[in-house]
């Protein structure tokens, strides 16, 4: 792979990827000189984090920074917005930007009550527009039919406000996802950005509560 990028306005480099991870870098004809790229490992997960089942660990962790970065009561965010699972071990930066697509948080206020019913939405969708959650848990039963599945327990205070986060995927697509649609303020705040000030604060994950209960 090549590709061309500007220093300081002026100095045009071409880096060639090379063998394992080197790469060869040019200023100019015949000026190569070669690196070997060493990933930085900003913190480590104790446990494998996954993006299976109903309520997969990953996402459960991704809504949870999120919900801490902008000091929000819960989070909601899309299944389908997590690219990786998380191995157990040491994480680098590449593993957080290969983890979320580029993308901003948002934030919108609800009642208990109305968060009931979007996540009553919610559970009637197909896998690919379910939501992962931090914040409230809740259980609901799984019938043959998607759109008779139903929540059974869910332990909010329907007259309580929520400062709720998300990102600006969901944003856009609130309806498909949550059937409604909110007012939503823009934190100016990257998916990216949000991990690498989690990690670099707490730096391990450890335990990740379950949140979403299925029974059948």
């Amino acid at each position: 792979k090549v590709f061309k990028d500007n220093l300081d306005e002026c100095t045009e480099l071409i880096c060639t990827k090379s063998e394992g991870m080197r790469w060869d870098v040019e200023k100019r004809v015949g000026s190569a000189e070669t690196f070997q790229y060493k990933k930085k490992v900003i913190g480590r997960a104790e446990a494998e984090l996954t993006r299976e089942g109903d309520d997969p660990q990953i996402g459960s962790f991704v809504a949870d920074v999120l919900s801490w970065i902008v000091s929000a009561d819960a989070t909601i965010i899309p299944r389908s917005g997590i690219r990786k699972d998380l191995r157990k071990g040491d994480i680098s930066l590449e593993d957080i930007f290969d983890l979320n697509y580029r993308d901003i948080i948002y934030t919108f206020r609800v009642k208990g009550a109305e968060l009931y019913k979007m996540m009553d939405f919610n559970i009637k969708l197909n896998e690919d527009r379910r939501c992962c959650v931090s914040g409230f848990n809740f259980t609901y039963r799984v019938v043959e039919e998607l759109g008779k599945n139903n929540i059974v327990e869910f332990p909010v205070d329907p007259s309580k406000e929520f400062r709720i986060a998300t990102t600006g995927y969901l944003v856009r697509r609130m309806l498909k996802f949550l059937g409604d649609e909110v007012n939503c303020k823009n934190s100016d705040i990257t998916m990216n950005e949000a991990m690498m000030r989690w990690f670099q604060q707490f730096g391990k994950i450890s335990s990740i509560k379950p949140r979403i209960k299925r029974i059948e």
